[in-house]
């Protein structure tokens, strides 16, 4: 008898129970899925954003000189990231579109996607748009992440729903079930409610109740002690997390610092901030294919301090460093926007000049009056640390096209001419 009336009272206290804490733990799980995916959106928008900064100059550049085989490399290396789905780089002039799918799956989606232009900066300052780079990612990965962060959370939520179950179905039996049961198994076996039993249905009813609801106050204090201590853990949690993109900012800063600086040491004359060699090369490449294309005749006009030694030796090393300076301070000044002044090494200077006529007697006139300008302009008095000093040059030139020579070619004939000059120094010589 009593377990007839006991388990269907225990089961209805416990399906309740569930029910409420199945309902109120959806919601929270759905609420917290809702921030979840929009902090995981936000994340993976940063990180394809911070890829996007960190490759797009490199691609852009990469793009411009026609490197087919860098622009495949970095495409692939991008679409490598665990958080894109996809990699496209739309048509650019003289190369097909890529597309590169990324193993992690899933569609792309416009949700999660960032669109950049690829630039490069011309000598005068002004951008020049390439191409565009476009990242992808999906809401697929964008769900797996917050599955993955709220899968712990709906295990602890699991495990106190089958502990509170356990406690419940205990509490409600010894508490309350069983306590009536053994009174409802009385009253059936008097024929009348006795005075005895009067007397005690009061302050037994009483004090099973008021046990109950004082083990319920208990309960519900440890429930709000579990959740200050989860709002606790959520908010070292919260300030883990911001340190870490704290320092990651931090370390993508400085790792662009470095890029950059090495940018500067592989590519310019440490001096004069001119370009070196090598970057003189890259340029005089691209004037040759740019000549092949349009037609055009640029030169290369070679400079050579005279008496740069005597220089040196008679006043020490820093005179000698500034008048490089100075030099490079006027050549700068005096060239075209799109024209490059480079310095070799030494007392060795180079002015790359484009586009002076398609004619190529026409681009020999124009190159021999901007090398007649440079040697007046160089034989002007200067003052260094008191010391005055009138500056002369040899200077020779050559002017190209792009079907007759190469880089080092062009340079070399250069180089040649201003040798001729040197000893003649009052004549001008031009190939």
């Amino acid at each position: 008898m009593p377990q007839r009336h006991s388990t269907p009272l225990a089961a209805h206290f416990l399906r309740r129970f569930v029910a409420v804490y199945v309902a109120l733990s959806m919601v929270g799980l759905a609420a917290m899925a809702v921030v979840e995916y929009q902090r995981q959106r936000a994340r993976v928008l940063e990180e394809i954003n911070a890829l996007a900064a960190t490759f797009g100059p490199v691609l852009g550049h990469a793009v411009w000189d026609y490197q087919d085989t860098a622009v495949t490399a970095i495409v692939h290396g991008i679409a490598q990231d665990p958080d894109v789905v996809e990699v496209r780089l739309p048509a650019a002039p003289g190369f097909a579109s890529r597309r590169e799918a990324s193993p992690n799956g899933g569609e792309p989606s416009d949700f999660v996607r960032i669109e950049m232009p690829l630039t490069i900066a011309g000598e005068s300052g002004a951008t020049q748009r390439v191409g565009t780079l476009v990242i992808a990612s999906s809401k697929a990965i964008l769900w797996r992440h917050v599955v993955a962060d709220l899968a712990a959370t709906a295990a602890a939520m699991g495990a106190v729903l089958l502990l509170g179950a356990i406690s419940l179905w205990m509490l409600v039996r010894r508490l309350l079930v069983d306590p009536l049961t053994r009174l409802s198994s009385q009253l059936l076996q008097e024929t009348q409610l006795t005075a005895g039993v009067a007397r005690r249905l009061p302050r037994f009813a009483g004090r099973e109740f008021a046990l109950l609801r004082v083990r319920f106050i208990l309960l519900l204090r440890q429930v709000g002690r579990a959740q200050a201590e989860l709002r606790r853990s959520h908010g070292l949690l919260e300030a883990r997390v911001d340190e870490r993109t704290l320092a990651l900012s931090q370390a993508l800063a400085q790792r662009e610092r470095l890029e950059e600086e090495l940018r500067q040491l592989a590519f310019h004359d440490a001096l004069t901030r001119l370009p070196n060699r090598r970057l003189l090369l890259d340029r005089l490449d691209h004037a040759i294919r740019a000549s092949k294309r349009h037609g055009s005749h640029p030169a290369v006009i070679f400079i050579d301090l005279n008496k740069f030694k005597l220089l040196n030796d008679t006043y020490g090393h820093d005179v000698g460093d500034k008048l490089l300076i100075v030099v490079a301070e006027r050549l700068q000044a005096m060239v075209r926007g799109g024209d490059t002044v480079a310095r070799l090494g030494g007392d060795e200077f180079v002015v790359l000049s484009n586009d002076l006529g398609r004619d190529r007697a026409e681009a020999t006139a124009n190159a021999t009056l901007i090398a007649g300008k440079i040697r007046s302009t160089l034989t002007e008095p200067c003052v260094i640390d008191g010391v005055h000093h009138a500056c002369s040059a040899s200077v020779g030139l050559q002017v190209f096209s792009g079907d007759e020579h190469d880089a080092e070619a062009v340079l070399k004939q250069a180089d040649a001419a201003m040798y001729a000059d040197k000893k003649a120094p009052r004549a001008n010589s031009v190939v």
